[in-house]
Formats: structure tokens, sequence, C-alpha cells
């Protein structure tokens, strides 16, 4: 959430506590009328994680320091004193699993509040889905003096669907003080992305991924309790998915303004189906009906890419002199909409904003002193000391000072430029 959306969700809801999940940013947040207790993603602080407690001045908080088992965690704490009351408030982002170890020491305070985004789903909350995060988070409801208050309405809202995956929970003792039913701030529907991500294995270095995964595979324990399996099953899915990211790169394809038909999408969902099938079992029969899918979807993609073609024909109106010939220049690919993008870290950047922040970072890391030992400091000093007395006195200046190595001025030849970026050391 962006500092001006949150000044303006502050403002409109008349929020006096807010908590934030997945700030994107290394600065603070600073909201008029508020304290804000932060604290930043280590992984990739500008794009993913980091939470954030924002708490109105008019209200008593103090920052509350968790206990050095839960510094690995993506949580900040403060302290609410209202009253004669004493409240722990928690802003929790969970990443990759529900901490057990958290829920734990929020369960030892008379009064204390976990809320965030914990990427539980479970169906016992409304949810259309479980997943091992949902399993580990009901299990320790029932298991730790922890309450969660009621909630069925969509936390996220995208255009693949909606589910419920952020949470509040509370101490038994202060849940007569809360309102039981509630809903979690303001479902947030995210616009369709402008391209779909393509993993390419094709250009993936598997001796990178190899080595990324062996330098970090958990440790795997002969267990039957589902919730260790699923913990286990999260640990090693979560090197798998960091190991794939930093080995194998991607490539974004700008998304069909004309979606391909419902039915050919079947076929296609069929076709893979039964491959997979076919890969396991080896059946030579599933190797007849996997070939026969693959004609059929073959033709109908060729038939709906004519049927295309033909109707973008029809719209082109030669009386409309400008028009038509824009169209067909379109049609015809003389004439096409670049959309350039970029891409840093396996993530598409492609706002304007986005690409002068990715410039700038870019810019600075490289235009750094060296720590070199082929660098010489006093040569960039004696260039430091040229380029300041360039700057303070115009080159006709009578008090302008000589260069100290006439080197500085001698002309800079191509060829000497193209050597050394060849042969940067000598």
């Amino acid at each position: 959430m962006s500092p001006l959306i949150t000044k303006v969700v502050v403002k409109v809801d008349k929020i006096s506590i807010l908590a934030i999940s997945r700030t994107h940013t290394v600065k603070s947040i600073v909201v008029p009328k508020f304290h804000c207790y932060q604290r930043n993603s280590e992984i990739n602080p500008t794009r993913s994680g980091g939470v954030a407690l924002l708490v109105a001045e008019n209200l008593i908080s103090t920052p509350h320091t968790l206990r050095n088992h839960l510094n690995h965690l993506e949580a900040v704490a403060a302290n609410l004193h209202l009253q004669n009351m004493s409240i722990l408030i928690i802003s929790y982002y969970n990443r990759p699993q529900v901490s057990a170890d958290l829920l734990r020491y929020a369960a030892q305070h008379n009064f204390a509040i976990v809320l965030g985004d914990f990427n539980a789903r479970h169906t016992d909350f409304g949810d259309t889905q479980t997943n091992p995060n949902g399993r580990s988070l009901n299990s320790l409801i029932i298991t730790l003096p922890l309450c969660r208050l009621h909630n069925t309405d969509p936390t996220f809202l995208s255009h693949t669907g909606c589910s419920i995956s952020d949470h509040i929970l509370s101490t038994e003792n202060f849940v007569p003080f809360l309102y039981p039913h509630c809903s979690i701030g303001t479902t947030m529907a995210l616009p369709p992305p402008a391209f779909i991500p393509i993993t390419n294995f094709k250009q993936a270095d598997w001796q990178k991924f190899q080595q990324l995964v062996s330098d970090n595979l958990p440790v795997i324990a002969p267990t039957v309790d589902f919730l260790n399996v699923d913990r286990q099953v999260a640990q090693f899915t979560e090197v798998l998915k960091t190991a794939q990211s930093q080995s194998v790169p991607r490539k974004f394809i700008p998304i069909n303004k004309r979606p391909i038909p419902a039915r050919i999408l079947a076929l296609i969902r069929e076709k893979r189906r039964v491959y997979c099938s076919f890969i396991q079992t080896r059946d030579p029969a599933l190797k007849t009906i996997l070939n026969r899918l693959n004609a059929q979807v073959r033709r109908d993609l060729n038939r709906f890419r004519e049927e295309q073609w033909i109707d973008s024909c029809r719209l082109l109106d030669y009386r409309n002199g400008k028009k038509f010939w824009t169209q067909f220049q379109t049609l015809t690919g003389q004439k096409t909409t670049t959309v350039h993008h970029l891409v840093r870290n396996n993530a598409i950047i492609n706002t304007p904003l986005e690409k002068a922040n990715c410039f700038a970072e870019t810019l600075e890391q490289i235009h750094q002193v060296p720590n070199d030992p082929h660098f010489d400091d006093a040569f960039f000093a004696q260039v430091i000391r040229s380029v300041n007395n360039f700057r303070r006195n115009p080159p006709n200046h009578p008090l302008r000072l000589l260069p100290e190595d006439d080197s500085l001025v001698v002309e800079v030849l191509p060829a000497e430029v193209e050597a050394h970026i060849r042969h940067p050391h000598i």
C-alpha cells in the first residue's frame, strides 16, 4: 500500500489503528498524526514483504520488542495503553509458513491481537479452499487460547478469484472487549496483468539450480504427523521456488485482447491431462487419444485465427481514408505499437515511475567508487580536483588553474575507449 493510499484510507474510514502487510519500501512511512512502527523485508524490501503498524497519536502507544527467536519473522509489535489495560498488537506477514512460536508468544499475554496476511486459507474460515498454512492456523487456534474474529468476506480479490487469507486473532481474555463480527479492511481488486509471465525453461541454468537446492535443502525428518508433513513440504517447496526464480529466467507475453474461446481452452486442458497420464503409464491408447487431441487443438486454433482475420478485415472502411490505412498497416505488420518493458530480478517493470526508479537504483549501484585492487585512488582524487576546478572557474577565467596532468585534457580516441572496455585492467 503506497503512502498516499494509506493517508486516504485512514482519513476516509476514520481509522485509529492500521496494520499494513507487504509495504514494499525501505523508506519510513509517514502519516500525519500517527505513530508508525515499521519492519522492512530483509529479502528484497522494494519487491516483497515488509510490515507496518500505524497508531493514532491520540492513543498512548509504545514500541514492543519481540523476543530474539522471533526476530527473523516479518512482524512488528506495539503496546497500546488503554485505560488500565496494556494491549499487545502485532502486525504480521506470513512467509512461507505460519509461525507457531509467534502465536504461542501472543497467547502468553492477557490482551493481545495478531493481525495481517497469514496466507492461510481454510474452509472452516469460509474460504473455498484449504492450504497447508490454513490447516496449521486452524490447529493452533484449537490448541492455544486464541480466537479468530469471525470474517467470511474475501480479503484478497483479483482477476483470478478471491480468498480469505488475512485474519485477526485475539487472546480469549480480550474477546469480550471486541466486536466479534468484523470485516478486514476494504477488499482490494487488482486489475488483470498487462503481460503473462512465462517461465523460460529452455534458458534455465540447471547447474545453478542444482547448487542452490543442494546448499539450502532443509532437514527432512521422518514423521507421521500431518502438520509436520505440511511444514516440511512448505519448506522444500520454498527452496525450489527460490532456486527457480534465481536460475530460470522468465519472459513476458502481452495478453491477447481477444481471448481464446472456452471450448478450445477446455480441449487444451484435456490434452494436458491426457499427456500427464501418458507420461506416467506409457499406455498406447492414451498416446492415440493425445495425438487426436493435438490435431483437434491445431485445427481449432487455426480456424479461430482465420475468423479473427476475417472479422478484422470486415472492419476496414475505405471511405475513411486515415483510419483505413492505419488499420491496414497494423494488420499487415507495417505499423505496430511497441510497449517497452524492463525485467529486473525476474519481475516485469512497465509503468514510467517503476522504470525511472529502476534506472535510478541501477545507476546508483553502478556509479560507486569501486573496491578493487586495480583502482587508482590517487588518480581518482586528481580527477575530482580537476573537475571541481572546472566547475568553479569557466574555461577562460584568469584564476583557473592548469591541470595537474596534461593527460586529463588530451583528446580521448574511440580506439582507446574500445581497448579499455575489452581489457579494463590494462
